[in-house]
């Protein structure tokens, strides 16, 4: 098989060894090419800090199923890494005035004043400061922000002497952008009675509403807006590899069928290896040897790490009646029978037989009836096992199982979780 680690990792297992299991272990990639920029890529944006030159240990899994021998290649490679600022579409919510169709009062205010009130106020302190404060005390809608613009930008230097005039400078200033569309609408039509009464262009209310008419309303919305914004971003590219070849000779693996180790082997530039995360079935120990581009590994298992009985081991049972006596059959999948390679170790059945005399129009026993019969242990050689009982007549029966493999080198003595049979009864008479 051929993979890949860190871009040009290339593996692949040679034979096996010991046991006739066919030999699917060897190295596996421990990275994919796609972290890195090609090494044909192109700068196209200026670098925001210099490249720095690194090398990277490569990283190699050993998948370990059988003793045997596994050879392959890895590649070291040196990482230039530098940030670049890249330009990219984003989304913002920006506020904008927007024109909508509306219903405004007609307002009859029929004695027309020269302007008094509030603007005496404006006009009277020498200031800047104190203008503006007068001006945004003094006109509804205006605001600190807008007050302000309007006397850095020279608007009313002298009062106007009519309500026209005054309309005639807010359009002004709206029409320049010094304020918003949106706040004129504010001070010349929302407060517009509130606005004539308090700079004396009217008396106190004269003023009136004799109608609607339709009109144009300015508003302020947020609005979405595409723009081009800008990020830093982190780049890679490869620009140096040495290959070295590995060979990999392992022993001492106390592995079943279908178990496979794993080892992390990490190789530097100058090939110095070094692993971690072996198991879980072993543990193990590793030297090595480099000369030129080649490494010779040899690992050497030195523990087996004694796992827990699956609970997967029973395929079913069933306690019946067969000729009129309690019958237990228990089927086990065969791969956990002890075989060749573990003869010493034994699977053990522990079960305990719980009876009650049943009686009355139902058949049922007793509250605190129920007794342990026995409690017996049984060798298990073959996938099905059958255990007659020989009970008294008017007995309700069940059993209580656990299993176990003992004196195994695989598996621990701890049994599996306790199983609970169905209730059997045997005949009256």
């Amino acid at each position: 098989m051929n993979l890949k680690v860190l871009g040009t990792l290339s593996i692949f297992a040679l034979a096996a060894c010991t046991h006739t299991a066919k030999n699917s272990g060897g190295f596996e990639s421990a990275y994919n090419e796609a972290q890195y920029v090609p090494a044909s890529y192109q700068i196209r944006t200026p670098a925001q800090s210099a490249p720095k030159a690194e090398w990277e240990a490569s990283e190699t899994v050993l998948k370990i199923n059988t003793n045997g021998e596994f050879q392959g290649e890895v590649s070291v490679n040196q990482v230039l890494t530098w940030q670049e600022l890249e330009a990219f579409q984003d989304v913002r919510n920006v506020e904008k005035e927007v024109q909508v169709p509306g219903t405004c009062d007609v307002v009859d205010c029929p004695t027309a004043g020269k302007g008094t009130g509030k603007w005496n106020n404006v006009f009277t302190d020498p200031t800047r400061a104190g203008r503006i404060k007068a001006l945004q005390d003094s006109i509804m809608g205006i605001g600190e922000f807008y007050a302000t613009a309007l006397i850095k930008n020279g608007y009313f230097k002298t009062k106007p002497d009519s309500w026209k005039a005054f309309e005639s400078e807010i359009t002004d200033a709206a029409s320049k952008r010094i304020i918003r569309n949106a706040d004129a609408t504010k001070i010349l039509v929302t407060y517009k009675g509130e606005n004539m009464m308090a700079l004396g262009y009217q008396a106190e209310n004269s003023c009136k509403i004799v109608g609607q008419k339709p009109c144009t309303i300015w508003q302020t919305a947020l609005v979405e807006e595409r723009f081009t914004n800008h990020r830093i971003v982190f780049r890679k590219k490869i620009s140096d590899t040495r290959v070295y070849k590995i060979h990999a000779s392992v022993k001492n693996a106390v592995l079943q069928p279908g178990e496979v180790d794993s080892l992390n082997i990490y190789v530097d530039k100058d090939g110095a290896v070094s692993y971690s995360s072996y198991g879980p079935y072993n543990s193990y120990a590793m030297t090595s040897q480099v000369s030129d581009k080649n490494i010779a590994l040899q690992v050497t298992g030195t523990k087996r790490n004694l796992i827990g009985l699956s609970n997967n081991v029973v395929r079913q049972d069933e306690y019946k009646l067969i000729g009129g006596k309690p019958t237990f059959v228990l089927d086990i999948d065969p791969k956990f029978l002890p075989s060749a390679e573990d003869r010493n170790s034994q699977l053990v059945l522990s079960y305990e037989v719980q009876t009650c005399e049943y009686g009355g129009l139902f058949g049922t026993c007793g509250i605190s009836s129920w007794v342990t019969q026995e409690t017996k242990q049984q060798i298990i050689t073959s996938e099905r096992t059958i255990i007659t009982l020989d009970l008294p007549l008017k007995t309700k029966s069940q059993l209580l199982y656990t299993l176990s493999r003992r004196a195994s080198k695989f598996y621990n003595d701890e049994p599996t979780s306790q199983r609970e049979t169905v209730e059997v009864k045997t005949p009256k008479r």
